[in-house]
């Protein structure tokens, strides 16, 4: 991993394992193992060994940082920690679409539901006509 590599260089001693590890703890004899939390796991419905979102929300108010990354097929727990974070997702299969700060250099096509835009216009209509 390019990631993995950038932290090496920096000094962090990184540790890999899967989402569903029944290894998988933050804390040994009250201490915490780890300072630090990435989770590249977004369609996880459950993480393995005393590892859930209360050990996690544990381990941030402990001080501990955690980077989570999700997709549009966001599992339970993430979006449960994602929510205990301040953060909500929006129903399954969604996605967020940035049009005002994109990359000029990307020349992927961003697609317009018509019946979104028609009802859109609509609600703009009769907003107006109930301010005359």
């Amino acid at each position: 991993f390019i990631f993995s590599i950038k932290f090496t260089d920096l000094d962090y001693e990184l540790t890999f394992k899967t989402a569903d590890d029944a290894s998988l703890a933050l804390i040994k004899y009250g201490e915490f193992l780890y300072d630090n939390l990435i989770l590249f796991s977004p369609s996880v419905e459950e993480f393995g060994g005393s590892i859930d979102v209360s050990a996690i929300t544990n381990f941030i108010d402990g001080g501990g940082n955690v980077l989570i990354a999700a997709s549009s097929s966001i599992g339970d727990p993430m979006r449960e920690l994602a929510t205990e974070c301040g953060v909500e997702f929006d129903e399954e299969n969604s996605a967020v679409i940035d049009h005002l700060n994109y990359d000029v250099k990307d020349a992927g096509k961003v697609i317009l539901d018509i019946l979104n835009v028609l009802i859109s216009l609509v609600v703009v209509i009769i907003s107006n006509l109930i301010k005359m």
